[in-house]
């Protein structure tokens, strides 16, 4: 069994995410002499570690250049490193499907959900700081209000380009946003960026019995160099096949509740789905956020559906890919391999 672990840690803020600095290789989370959070992300070359039989202590391998399999057999990292850059890509995970990427110096903001408290749900997370609010260009996945928020979309600097499932601009009126709604296939250029709009496997109403409906949408992100993929909720599908050239993918791995419905990856899933799309780079994200008021009681649902998914995600995920994961609100930019 193998997974990516950073090799070398970067140190970044919830106040001030806009910098990184080298730091000792060490995973932890604390909080800083001003108070905030602190968090520790992947930085610079993979490391397999190899799960040898119980009572004996994991190895790592540096996988830079080679082909690795550990010692105790049925653990291979099968492919080398191929040296490819996307020093330009960073990313935050803000909790739920709410990343923050930067790309060409510009930020692209998925999904904005800011409240601690969506209907049942509690966040059970750090509220994404306040330069979440911070983007050039905003994509909202489908009308579910998990995704899309009215109330911190309207947080969002007036003008800021926002793209949204059809039918789904009348709920923001009003919001001196730029709104732009945007159907599969569709494909367009905003703020210096490519963005091809895919399908996606989900549910198209608002809400239950709502007769507000829009098609659930995907979105690919192409800067000069690079590459991001969100594909907002879905199935494993067919459409994932027509996904190429990615660098990075936000892939959902999990969701906010006791089962997960039609519509949704689990981790095994979402690996699939890495794989397809050949991304270099994944994040998995949508999972250990929400969870609904009153259910803590139920220790191993929780453990399971909330804690675990994203742990899950990281060994489902073959060698293809390098895998990050963070607290809440941290920093995280894949440099050049091999450099």
């Amino acid at each position: 069994m193998c997974w990516t672990r950073p090799d070398v840690l970067t140190p970044v803020t919830s106040s001030s995410w806009g910098g990184t600095t080298r730091a000792s290789t060490r995973s932890s989370r604390s909080r800083n002499s001003s108070g905030h959070t602190e968090g520790w992300a992947v930085a610079r070359r993979r490391r397999c570690w190899c799960i040898p039989p119980t009572g004996t202590s994991p190895r790592p391998h540096s996988t830079a250049g080679r082909s690795t399999r550990c010692s105790s057999g049925g653990c291979t990292n099968s492919g080398s490193e191929r040296r490819i850059a996307v020093s330009d890509v960073a990313a935050v995970w803000w909790g739920h499907a709410t990343s923050t990427v930067e790309l060409d110096g510009r930020r692209v903001l998925t999904d904005p959900v800011f409240a601690d408290r969506l209907m049942h749900l509690r966040r059970r997370t750090p509220t994404p700081a306040p330069e979440a609010l911070e983007a050039d260009l905003v994509v909202v996945s489908h009308l579910h209000p998990d995704h899309f928020h009215v109330p911190s979309l309207r947080r969002l600097r007036r003008g800021t380009t926002v793209l949204v499932p059809r039918n789904g601009g009348r709920l923001l009126r009003g919001a001196g946003l730029d709104v732009d709604e945007v159907t599969s296939g569709t494909v367009a250029t905003s703020t210096g960026l490519r963005i091809e709009v895919t399908p996606a496997a989900h549910s198209d109403q608002r809400h239950h019995g709502s007769r507000l409906r829009g098609e659930p949408l995907g979105f690919v992100v192409r800067g000069r160099r690079s590459s991001v993929w969100y594909p907002g909720d879905t199935a494993l599908a067919d459409h994932i096949d027509d996904v190429r050239d990615i660098d990075l993918a936000l892939v959902p791995v999990g969701g906010w509740g006791p089962t997960l419905g039609k519509g949704h990856m689990d981790p095994a899933a979402a690996a699939e789905a890495v794989r397809r799309v050949g991304a270099r780079w994944a994040v998995p994200v949508h999972w250990g956020t929400f969870w609904p008021i009153g259910m803590r009681r139920w220790a191993s649902t929780y453990h399971r559906l909330f804690r675990m998914p994203g742990r899950r995600f990281v060994e489902a995920v073959d060698a293809g890919a390098d895998v990050s994961l963070a607290p809440h609100g941290a920093r995280l930019r894949w440099e050049e391999l091999g450099g």
